[in-house]
């Protein structure tokens, strides 16, 4: 009889083992597919604050922005990992600024998307950007000096275009600082370069 309650206790454990891992691999795959509507949801936001922007709807578009992040937010909360969804809510927070607090908060994304992939070019771009206007021009230094190495050693057409393509006009130049979408020319990298080593040497 005693025999009988210790095999009975067993397969009662092991039948309780078994239903809490299914519960928790459904309780996974249930949340992974939650996280899938956030994603829909800040695109479908990217869209509005687009549109917003297009119809000068100031006040509209920056509903949808906040909408967008905030549905980021919640996806980077189930899945953390995620380095394309990361460097995107980071550039989005580093794009709208407002005060210190949501600089520092940029500033910090920015920061771990660079230190989990190095290769995040665009996040480490708009993080020079950051750390200069922040007086951190040992950290940005740092950066500039990674980027240009990278820059040197890939002989990418881009990364070594010529001083002379930088001079076709302030408009077109200033379109080209502004653009995180594409390498930054390594004649800008070693201008940077030249002005966080000054504000290095001045302090």
């Amino acid at each position: 009889m005693r025999t009988l309650n210790v095999r009975l206790a067993l397969i009662l454990l092991a039948g309780i083992a078994v239903g809490g891992v299914s519960i928790y691999f459904f309780h996974y795959y249930q949340q992974k597919s939650h996280a899938g509507v956030f994603l829909e949801q800040a695109e479908e936001a990217k869209l509005a604050a687009e549109k917003a922007k297009k119809d000068k709807k100031i006040d509209d578009e920056a509903e949808a922005i906040k909408k967008q992040l905030k549905n980021l937010d919640w996806y980077l909360a189930f899945d953390p990992k995620n380095q394309d969804v990361s460097e995107k809510y980071a550039l989005l927070l580093a794009d709208h600024i407002t005060d210190n607090q949501s600089f520092n908060k940029a500033l910090t994304w920015l920061e771990k998307v660079v230190r989990e992939d190095e290769s995040r070019y665009k996040a480490r771009q708009k993080l020079v950007g950051l750390l200069m206007s922040g007086g951190r021009y040992k950290d940005a230094k740092d950066h500039l000096t990674y980027l240009k190495n990278e820059a040197e050693s890939k002989g990418n057409v881009k990364l070594k275009e010529s001083k002379e393509s930088d001079d076709k006009g302030d408009s077109e130049s200033k379109d080209t600082e502004e653009d995180d979408s594409e390498p930054m020319p390594l004649p800008k990298l070693l201008e940077f370069l030249g002005v966080c080593q000054q504000a290095q040497s001045e302090d």
